[in-house]
């Protein structure tokens, strides 16, 4: 799991995680602190599903193109 510190990354807006090995969309979950992120990229990685949190208030935009979810539950 990875630390947030919300004041160092206040500013940013955009994040790529493509290709890093990650394996679930609970190592993400402290990334939602950062409310001014606008642009979050998870692609190929081995997410099965993403979990509705309550954060990531100014996400516009998530991209997980080929990651291992294999049904819409995980975007009901």
């Amino acid at each position: 799991m990875y630390t947030i510190n919300k004041n160092t990354w206040k500013n940013l807006r955009y994040l790529n995680l493509e290709e890093n090995g990650i394996e679930s969309w609970d190592e993400l979950k402290n990334f939602r602190e950062l409310n001014d992120l606008r642009q979050l990229v998870i692609n190929k990685n081995f997410i099965k599903e993403i979990k509705l949190v309550s954060g990531f208030r100014g996400l516009k935009m998530l991209s997980f193109e080929e990651n291992l979810i294999n049904d819409w539950y995980s975007f009901d």
